[in-house]
């Protein structure tokens, strides 16, 4: 079963994190969740490792998100965190939402370490792209 959560990780951080398949059908949840979160002023992570599948009504709601994210390249107020070679993964790579529009990281202590240390950027694994079998 699709479900789009919130929460709130330290005072300035705040998840919003996808579940199982998403469509047209949880389009609202997730601009509901994601317009909460901006209500807040945070740094925003997206989780989408536990997503199986995210469709072009989805990837539009992201895209609107990033390009609202003024220094969402830099990684420095909003990142994904995606499993590497996932569907899901694989399916924002050929949309074009990957570095260097938005920071991608494999999960979640690396986003946060990352902006612990001030790392403004990680790069992708290019590996994690290439068609197997």
């Amino acid at each position: 079963m699709a479900q789009v959560t919130l929460e709130q990780l330290t005072a300035d951080i705040w998840v919003v994190s996808l579940f199982g398949e998403h469509d047209i059908s949880m389009v609202d949840a997730l601009r509901d969740r994601l317009a909460e979160a901006f209500s807040h002023d945070p740094r925003l992570i997206i989780d989408l490792t536990d997503a199986t599948f995210v469709d072009s009504t989805v990837l539009g709601v992201l895209f609107a998100v990033v390009n609202q994210s003024t220094s969402a390249a830099a990684g420095e107020t909003l990142a994904l965190v995606v499993t590497p070679g996932s569907t899901v993964d694989r399916t924002i790579a050929l949309a074009g939402v990957t570095p260097p529009i938005v920071a991608t990281y494999p999960s979640r202590d690396e986003l946060l370490m990352a902006w612990r240390d001030g790392v403004r950027h990680t790069p992708p694994d290019p590996s994690a792209y290439q068609q197997r079998g």
